[in-house]
């Protein structure tokens, strides 16, 4: 399972690569696979995607062999289940701000006991009745820290055992350390190098957006192992500026 690939590559130290989704659209899903990325992060947060699109678009992907996560903007059980019960490998959480919303939503990714999470072996996660849940069915759990607050609690977040990767939302901490946009400021630079020795100390592997395989170099050094490259929407219009 992917999820239980992904695990093991953190923990081993291996590097993943992936691309935000934002466009409702299968053949984009189908050429990124093509290519050989790790992953796909479909944004329910931002863009205009539904659940059937997620549904389609990570059949898409178990079909090539590729994984899935699935950015929640509604932190109940019930938009998790949905996104579970797809068969989404994972789920990203923007904004976590305390150990308390950590252990909250954690809840939702597991199965009773442990958690909140509900069982239907008749969906496509479970291949419709011909597998059955087990622990090794976790998702991958990644809350994004994009705040002042989020920094301050890193070091609570990052020592959970739920927690798998923290993804440091640079776009939104340039406006929380007063640099709007600007994440190549030395203030937001300086942060992010802070906050991944946090994560590292901890054993806690860390995501980041990039735009080139120098920031990738970059990254890596200081320890960086889950890699976002680029937006698709950005991507494609990048690609059409000739």
């Amino acid at each position: 399972m992917q999820n239980v690939k992904i695990r093991h590559g953190l923990a081993c130290g291996e590097v993943f690569n992936g691309i935000w989704r934002t466009l409702p659209d299968e053949a984009v899903t189908e050429m990124v696979a093509l290519a050989r990325y790790d992953f796909q992060l479909f944004d329910l947060e931002h863009a205009a995607l539904s659940w059937a699109d997620i549904q389609r678009m990570i059949r898409i992907n178990n079909a090539l062999d590729r994984a899935s996560f699935v950015r929640l903007g509604d932190r109940s059980p019930i938009a998790a289940q949905r996104a579970l019960d797809a068969g989404a490998h994972g789920l990203v959480y923007p904004g976590v701000n305390s150990l308390e919303e950590v252990i909250s939503i954690s809840e939702n990714l597991w199965f009773a006991p442990k958690g909140r999470r509900g069982f239907n072996p008749f969906v496509t996660a479970f291949g419709y009745g011909t597998q059955k849940s087990s622990d090794r069915c976790k998702p991958v759990f990644i809350p994004i820290v994009e705040t002042r607050a989020g920094l301050l609690a890193l070091d609570d977040i990052a020592s959970r055992p739920e927690v798998d990767v923290v993804y440091l939302g640079a776009y939104d901490l340039s406006f929380h350390l007063g640099t709007p946009g600007d994440i190549s400021s030395p203030i937001v630079q300086d942060a992010l190098k802070d906050a991944i020795a946090v994560c590292r100390k901890h054993a806690c592997a860390v995501g980041l957006m990039v735009s080139t395989l120098e920031d990738i170099k970059k990254w890596s050094q200081l320890g960086v192992q889950v890699f976002l490259r680029g937006v698709d929407a950005g991507i494609i219009r990048k690609a059409l500026e000739i």
